[in-house]
Order: C-alpha cells, then structure tokens, then sequence
C-alpha cells in the first residue's frame, strides 16, 4: 500500500489487517479501531454480503484486525486558499 491517505482531510478508511508500509501521507494518521468502528465495520460488511448475496460468515471477516486511517486535520490546505 502506497501513499494512502495523501491530501487527506476527511472521512475514515478503514483497513483489514495491519498496514505494514509507512508511506503514509502527512495529512493522516493511523489509529485503533473501537467499539464504534467495528459496530459500523459489521454493519457495512452485512450490507456488502446483502448487496452481492455473498454465503461467507461475517464473524469470521471481522475476527480479523482492523485499522482506521483519520485525517489529521480538516482543511489541510486552508492555508493556501485562503
């Protein structure tokens, strides 16, 4: 993974597994998941499986590690545009 998080300044990703490479962009961060963020994880796989009627076993996608990738800050460009 590459230059994820580049020009930043909104949202969340969120990335299954850990994120090996450091080429993070300067506008965002990587962080744990909570209680909340999973909460939403699961919700958003459901819909997946729902949308393309998939029979995989969603505890078994969310066993896995999650991480969140935040912006550092909302208007990281602020400066420049005035």
């Amino acid at each position: 993974m590459k230059f994820v998080g580049v020009g930043m300044h909104g949202g969340t990703i969120y990335v299954r597994g850990e994120i090996k490479c450091k080429c993070m962009g300067k506008e965002a961060r990587i962080e744990e998941t909570d209680e909340y963020d999973l909460c939403l994880i699961r919700d958003l796989i459901k819909e997946f499986f729902t949308y393309f009627d998939l029979e995989i076993s969603i505890n078994e996608v969310i066993a896995d590690k999650f991480v969140k990738i935040v912006p550092v800050s909302t208007r990281p460009y602020g400066r420049l545009y005035g």
